[in-house]
């Protein structure tokens, strides 16, 4: 079997997560299940392990989650600002901002 060893992406640890699925465990069934291009669909996006793990395997990936906290997170794994200033600008201008600063 010519598999490749596999190497740990640091973006799982972007942020805790109970119940978090282990991204050995992702990246294994990934690649016993599915072949490259191919599209996964992940209803429970959670942290976001499997989605990474997918794009990282070269497959397609379709992912939701009704937890806002998940799809941050997902979001932040696979589309990561460039630079600080960008995050500042989109998070500052977000809704979620403007209803936490009309709170206070």
């Amino acid at each position: 079997m010519n598999e490749k060893p596999y190497v740990k992406s640091s973006l799982h640890s972007i942020s805790p997560y109970i119940g978090k699925l282990r991204q050995e465990l992702a990246n294994k069934l990934i690649n016993e299940f599915s072949q490259k291009k191919e599209l996964i669909f992940d209803p429970f996006s959670g942290s976001g392990t499997i989605p990474l793990e997918a794009w990282i395997n070269n497959r397609n990936t379709i992912t939701v989650d009704l937890n806002y906290y998940a799809y941050l997170l997902s979001k932040a794994k696979l589309v990561p600002y460039i630079k600080y200033q960008d995050a500042e600008n989109k998070f500052t201008n977000s809704p979620y901002a403007k209803a936490r600063n009309s709170i206070t």
